[in-house]
């Protein structure tokens, strides 16, 4: 099949572009800045916020919508800037995939839960907390409206904390996996400021959703289109901080700050992956010591290449 992604040259989009190249699929990645991404994949120039982005995705059969801006830390600052690129982005996405015939798989998140009571269920309450989640709200609203309005074939991944190669810290405080690794292979100190539970989801497993989406996006038989992509696990920032600080082999420590209200107040925000399961025959595989083992043996030579420079 043609497979059109967008956020192709991104953390995820570089191993969903390989999983899908080494799947078979003919891939065309769509950035607004073209760079060699892993795979046989061809690049082109598009920019999700332009309506005219229609034209890179021309005969595409699928779509993968990852494109956006990333860090939720960061969206509250810029309201505009996220929900221009993460919710009308998607729009123009929809309307290119209506004119164009094709499905699209979309990228949403756990941001768009009330984080306060894991596990996280489909149905469960959606109450966004950041300008990031309600972008992401949004988005799926018009998912929704696109497939039961005019029919397009759609599929929403709400993926939880993706980590694995590729990740990097960006200045903001999302991405917790990437900013303890790099600190421990520094021998800095790690920092924990809330005892919250994260599902922690590493990339490889992430893609190998995508393809499962797409391969039954067209599938009747499907009872919902609104799944869960997490590990189906609750894991205390301290004990993530530990598990680094401890297969990262450095001497540095620990700080366990916040307060008793903070921790009245801790987030459980971990999926429940049943229907992935059951719907699209998607299970994670990699565990989440074997995928921080993996991402610190990324993470030593690119730190060390930095160094260098």
């Amino acid at each position: 099949m043609k497979v059109a992604v967008t956020g192709g040259t991104g953390f995820i989009g570089r191993h969903v572009v390989a999983a899908l190249a080494a799947a078979g699929h003919e891939v065309t990645v769509v950035a607004r800045t073209p760079t060699p991404v892993v795979g046989a994949a061809r690049v082109v120039r598009g920019d999700v916020t332009d309506r005219a982005v229609g034209a890179a995705l021309a005969g595409a059969g699928a779509i993968v919508h990852l494109a956006a801006l990333a860090d939720a830390s960061l969206s509250d600052a810029d309201p505009v800037g996220y929900t221009t690129v993460n919710a009308l982005g998607t729009l123009n996405i929809l309307e290119a995939a209506r004119r164009g015939g094709a499905g699209v798989v979309f990228a949403s998140s756990q941001r768009v839960y009330e984080p306060w009571h894991g596990p996280l269920r489909e149905e469960t309450t959606l109450a966004p907390t950041t300008v990031y989640g309600w972008g992401k709200l949004a988005a799926e609203g018009w998912v929704t409206m696109y497939r039961q309005r005019y029919d397009v074939p759609t599929t929403t991944l709400r993926l939880f904390s993706v980590f694995g190669p590729g990740q990097r810290t960006s200045g903001g405080v999302s991405g917790v996996v990437a900013i303890f690794a790099e600190r421990a292979l520094r021998g800095q100190d790690l920092a924990v400021h809330q005892r919250h539970l994260r599902d922690f989801v590493y990339v490889t497993d992430v893609a190998a959703a995508v393809l499962r989406a797409i391969e039954r996006l067209r599938d009747p038989a499907l009872r919902t289109r609104v799944y869960n992509i997490g590990s189906g696990v609750g894991t205390g920032l301290d004990a993530l901080a530990e598990m680094v600080q401890a297969r990262s082999g450095m001497a540095g420590q620990i700080a366990i700050n916040g307060t008793s209200s903070e921790a009245e107040r801790r987030e459980e925000v971990y999926a429940t992956i049943d229907r992935a399961r059951e719907e699209l025959g998607w299970s994670p595989t990699v565990a989440l010591a074997e995928g921080i083992d993996r991402y610190l043996a990324w993470l030593r030579p690119e730190l060390a290449r930095e160094g260098a420079e």
